[in-house]
């Protein structure tokens, strides 16, 4: 199978494949090695691309449609001749003439390949790019970064030795610059920065407001109060600016109302005018430096990729900022397409081999210039954005980005993150809303959506550990999965219908205060429980008790077995319960289960003034009257006291849970867990959660 590189452009779309390691770009009907990244829809419908499209568009603008890359990531759509048409369909249509021109060369179709996305697209504009690859029915083997795909074609034959690159993107509609260290065998990205709205149609329009301008001061006439005019004028302005790469002025054709005038414009004019777009490329290309850590003296080389990088410009003002001139030993409109090829081939295997294409009336195969037999083994790219969450700050007082993942790191990344997530109440659904973005400010963010791990808290056990994992794939998209112990949770559901984050502005709601408690521990202290079941049971009670030191809490500890005795009276004195817990190391009542502690702990639990009341009786068997207890469990109830039973070892789970007032995911519990189960007991009472639990008789 034949995998090809695809640079999706925002004005210029081109198609590549290695063939024995040489590049061939794969010409377009009109036998050109760029297609254009324009849409008409006729009068009946029918969406035509590419050169074909722009002729049609030079009489009818209002009916085409071009720059809709930009688009990509948004919910923008343009309504033509009865059609909705998005930005990921207008792409699908352009990738569908590139694997037409495939076919048409190869005679055979074009079902895999590697596309292009500008290094700062984010997560919105990635996905947009994986959709249109699927409504074209080819799939993707990866996306790769415009100047990572560049640095990889400048790799395939210049790379002798070890040397840091700067490649600078300046393309139809996004501007890019990444800073590559290379050794002889492979190509590691450090930094990558840039502007996905910043490009050179934005040249384009300065370029026609100049000539609109003075065509007004002439004639008295407003040529963009006429769409169509405006519209022609625009398509000379593009024209108008390559030819002023190469000559000092040009004149510009335009027209409305019959009146039709050539104005001239110099190139020393249009780049005072564009000034500020050129600085901005160069501030951009300041900022990525220093991510990187590096100043202009570290740097080897600097690569021009992008048509737009012809205009004398951007030489004059990297010669400026760099103190050196780039190179120009590869074509800056194909460097991507023939990158993306190279990374295509090193994904399948570097298994290629093609037949000689087909014969065709524009000719067959064509290399790109200036770059040869590829040697690059490995290529490590970076993350362009940093993903966080939004959380509560320390305080309490503000909703913030909290980053989970940080701009720059190495592509496929994963974070496991747990602390935050321990749901306390029985079907609680999970919810994390993500962000991307440096901001600590979720409004200042890209928010990706509300992704939500549905009925989180019947599958965790009672204080168990959930861990989430972020991550980005080895094509920048997000990845997010939860894991219980070793189980993975099934896939969240992503709501991205509403992405307004105004209400991170509002203060968190307080918390409502924590209900006030008085708990009883009733520890099985008979002769089955051994020295080491002890152990744990009072490191299962530190848990307990650390969980319940900040809120309004008292606890009672009373052992029981062939009798009972009360180890501590209710306090709220930790420390004091803490102490009294220790007791229960020493404490053999017997090796019978024949007393019946739950009077005792109602007697206590009975004078309490506290809102919220539970005994919790912790056994390896079970009471040995059972009736007396299930009388007692009557009052209880009659008095509001909950009771939770809970066993270990050999327990009767079918006893306690007739015994206990609330639902709990399981009665029986290993003594290893044991702690989870009791700082989980804890956090339900320290959140109110107990009473939701209840099911009383």
């Amino acid at each position: 199978m034949i995998a090809a590189g695809i640079d999706l452009g925002t004005t210029y779309s081109a198609l590549a494949v290695l063939t024995g390691g040489e590049p061939c770009l794969i010409p377009n009907e009109e036998g050109n090695r760029t297609t254009p990244s324009v849409v008409y829809v006729t009068a009946e419908g029918q969406l035509v691309v590419g050169d074909d499209a722009v002729q049609l568009m030079a009489t009818d603008r209002k009916n085409g449609l071009a720059l809709f890359k930009r688009g990509m990531g948004s919910s923008v759509s343009y309504p033509v001749r009865g059609l909705d048409l998005t930005p990921v369909v207008l792409s699908s249509e352009i990738l569908k003439q590139l694997a037409v021109d495939f076919q048409s060369y190869f005679g055979s179709p074009l079902r895999e390949a590697v596309v292009t996305v500008p290094a700062y697209f984010n997560e919105h504009a990635r996905l947009d790019t994986q959709r249109a690859a699927e409504l074209a029915g080819i799939s993707l083997l990866e996306l790769i970064h415009e100047p990572t795909a560049a640095a990889v074609a400048y790799g395939m034959d210049t790379v002798r030795d070890s040397r840091t690159v700067l490649v600078y993107d300046l393309g139809g509609g996004t501007f890019d610059v990444s800073v590559v260290r290379f050794t002889t065998a492979s190509a590691t990205v450090v930094s990558t920065l840039g502007d996905p709205q910043l490009g050179g149609a934005d040249w384009d329009a300065v370029l026609a407001e100049i000539v609109a301008d003075r065509f007004a001061e002439r004639h008295g006439h407003e040529l963009r109060s006429s769409a169509s005019a405006y519209g022609l004028l625009s398509l000379q302005a593009e024209k108008a600016k390559r030819r002023l790469t190469a000559h000092s002025s040009t004149t510009v054709e335009c027209g409305v109302e019959g009146i039709v005038d050539q104005i001239e414009v110099t190139r020393s004019e249009f780049e005072d005018a564009t000034q500020h777009l050129a600085q901005r490329t160069i501030d951009i290309l300041m900022e990525a430096l220093g991510d990187a850590k590096l100043k202009v003296e570290n740097l080897d080389e600097i690569i021009l990729v992008g048509g737009s990088t012809r205009m004398p410009i951007c030489t004059q003002l990297i010669q400026r900022a760099i103190g050196k001139s780039p190179l120009r030993t590869i074509n800056p409109d194909e460097a991507v397409a023939i990158g993306a090829a190279t990374r295509a081939e090193m994904l399948s295997g570097g298994g290629l081999s093609l037949r000689e294409p087909t014969q065709t009336t524009h000719g067959v195969r064509q290399s790109g210039d200036g770059v040869g037999r590829g040697h690059l083994q490995s290529l490590s790219d970076v993350t362009a954005h940093s993903l966080g969450m939004v959380t509560i700050n320390s305080a309490g007082t503000a909703y913030v980005n909290d980053v989970m993942i940080r701009r720059l790191s190495k592509l496929p990344t994963r974070v496991r993150h747990s602390k935050l997530f321990e749901p306390a109440s029985a079907g609680k659904d999970l919810a994390i809303y993500l962000l991307q973005g440096e901001s600590a400010e979720p409004t200042n963010t890209t928010a990706l959506g509300q992704y939500t791990f549905s009925d989180v808290a019947s599958q965790l056990p009672r204080g168990g550990q959930i861990d989430i994992i972020f991550g980005y794939d080895k094509s920048g998209v997000v990845t997010i999965e939860a894991e219980v112990g070793n189980k993975r949770l099934p896939a969240p559901e992503v709501d991205r219908s509403d992405l307004d984050l105004s209400w991170t502005l509002d203060t968190p709601g307080a918390p409502p205060p924590a209900e006030s408690s008085a708990s009883t521990l009733l520890f099985d202290c008979s002769g089955s429980m051994s020295s080491g079941d002890k152990a744990q049971a009072i490191s299962a009670g530190r848990e307990f008790i650390d969980e319940l030191k900040d809120v309004e809490a008292d606890i009672s500890i009373i052992a029981w077995g062939s009798s009972h005795q009360v180890l501590c009276e209710p306090t709220s004195d930790m420390g004091v319960v803490k102490r009294e817990l220790e007791r229960i190391a020493s404490q053999d009542l017997g090796g019978t289960n024949l007393a019946q502690p739950l009077s005792a702990a109602r007697a206590l639990l009975s004078d309490s003034t506290q809102s919220m009341k539970l005994a919790v009786v912790l056994t390896d068997g079970h009471v040995a009257d059972a009736k007396e207890c299930f009388e007692v469990r009557e009052q209880y109830i009659e008095e509001g006291i909950d009771i939770l039973g809970l066993g270990v070892n050999g327990a009767d789970e079918a006893f306690l849970r007739d015994l206990s007032t609330i639902d709990v995911d399981s009665f029986i519990t290993n003594l290893s867990a044991l702690g989870g189960v009791f700082r989980g007991i804890a956090q339900d009472i320290a959140a109110g959660h107990i009473s939701a639990s209840r099911r009383g008789k």
